[in-house]
């Protein structure tokens, strides 16, 4: 895969539920991965934007 990290943020958070977001206005059409790491487990997801 041909990529490169284009945003990164670490949260403390102690509590069990929390929301963050990400604006993506100025970044460019394409696809793009987001990759979450909770208590050493591991999610991915993918977006499109048009």
């Amino acid at each position: 895969m041909i990529g490169k990290k284009v945003y990164a943020n670490t949260i403390n958070k102690q509590n069990r539920n929390f929301s963050t977001e990400i604006n993506v206005n100025d970044y460019s059409k394409g696809v793009y991965f987001i990759e979450l790491n909770v208590n050493g487990n591991r999610y991915s997801s993918k977006f499109v934007k048009q």
